[in-house]
């Protein structure tokens, strides 16, 4: 329905009418964006070997992890989900998380490589309730052979999602 607001020309006020009917895509919010939570955004710092965030916690709901990269060498993050906060998650011999173990529903998201002095993010859409550990689970094989796993170095951190 389109309908007069002014005596001002005419094209103004079909357009203010077709903006009010929703005519126009684009001009209105639907009623589900309109209600949408915002992302809790975390910033994330990623460093030889530790994973700090600026929030430990988030409500359920969407969530972005805003990653910073401060170390000299390439780091990941990895989201998964814990059965409880204590969870112990399952390794490989070079102290690795062996992720073919990890429960498919439990894999959240993961963001590759992040370049040292780079930045990236993660925006997960729905984060429910519980608990979760933050990752690096990259694995780097020194001159000598040594590898050298991020994770069993320290690198991850544990995450709650509270209502």
């Amino acid at each position: 329905m389109i309908t007069k607001f002014g005596t001002r020309a005419g094209a103004t006020t079909l357009l203010v009418g077709a903006v009010l009917a929703g005519v126009v895509p684009g001009a209105a919010l639907s009623l589900a964006e309109a209600r949408a939570p915002k992302p809790t955004k975390v910033a994330t710092d990623l460093r030889e070997f530790d994973i700090t965030t600026a929030k430990g916690s988030a409500k359920p709901g969407p969530v972005t992890f805003a990653m910073k990269n401060r170390g000299g060498v390439g780091h990941e993050l990895v989201v998964v989900r814990l059965a409880q906060a204590s969870a112990v998650l399952p390794t490989n011999p070079d102290g690795s998380v062996n992720e073919a173990a990890i429960a498919p529903a439990d894999k959240v998201a993961e963001v590759d490589t992040v370049a040292p002095k780079q930045s990236k993010t993660l925006a997960i859409a729905n984060l429910p309730a519980g608990s979760y550990e933050l990752f690096c689970n990259l694995v780097d094989v020194q001159p000598d052979g040594r590898a050298v796993s991020h994770y069993k170095l320290g690198m991850h951190s544990g995450f709650t999602v509270r209502r």
